[in-house]
């Protein structure tokens, strides 16, 4: 049923977008949001399916051959998609792609990919110490210093 017909299709998407931000970077959302936009020089073009393609390099991506992943196609009209992938990688550069069926049956090309940058993702990907000198600090609190104070005595008098 959603083959498509063979044409040339009158719709570009663009405007690409994860988790309504453009190339967004240090997101921690494990199931990231896609959202774009359609052009076309028809009026009242709308589509009828779509297909996202994922992955770390942005040549497959561009030609819908996502290695981290590629849905199925989703007859939806309604946008964001959502990834549905395996598990994303903490600090990650991922490209996005995606193509849609419109309303007469042809698929657009697939859009040009944009990008998102996964961040620390896991509460496992928290580690640090404290900042500080060395002095005070026996690693499970922190000895506060009391601060030095600068002073000088002098008279209030009438000038």
């Amino acid at each position: 049923m959603l083959n498509g017909l063979q044409g040339k299709s009158q719709v570009t998407v663009n405007n690409l977008r994860c988790e309504y931000l453009d190339n967004p970077l240090g997101i921690d959302e494990a199931r990231p949001r896609f959202t774009w936009q359609l052009t076309s020089e028809k009026s009242g073009m709308s589509q009828t399916a779509y297909q996202l393609s994922v992955g770390r390099d942005q040549q497959e991506v561009a030609g819908g051959q996502g290695n981290s992943w590629k849905s199925d196609i989703v007859e939806s009209s309604v946008i964001p998609a959502v990834y549905e992938g395996p598990e994303l990688l903490p600090f990650t550069r991922y490209f996005w792609s995606v193509r849609v069926l419109n309303d007469e049956g042809q698929w657009s090309d697939w859009s040009q990919p944009a990008f998102f940058e996964t961040g620390i993702m896991y509460p496992s990907g928290w580690k640090g110490s404290w900042i500080s000198d060395g002095n005070g600090f026996d690693g499970n609190s922190i000895q506060v210093k009391q601060a030095p104070y600068f002073r000088k005595e002098f008279r209030a008098g009438k000038a």
